[in-house]
């Protein structure tokens, strides 16, 4: 994802890694993930037959709306 970024020339001072965003989302309004759902699947968490689990996800759901 940070290449992506990258590319993108996104500064990357602005950027936050998962787990220093996760706690966040609970105080958020509002979610909006475009184009990155394999980075806040649920199944990354808690699905032991997820391909996915023990992945960084970041826990979008917490937030009052999210909107993938």
């Amino acid at each position: 994802m940070n290449v992506l970024l990258a590319e993108a020339k996104v500064p990357y001072d602005i950027v936050l890694e998962m787990d220093e965003i996760n706690d966040d989302f609970a105080d958020t309004d509002t979610v909006l993930v475009i184009g990155a759902n394999d980075t806040v699947n649920p199944a990354a968490q808690d699905d032991p037959k997820s391909r996915l689990l023990y992945a960084c996800a970041g826990s979008v759901e917490s937030a009052e709306r999210d909107c993938l």
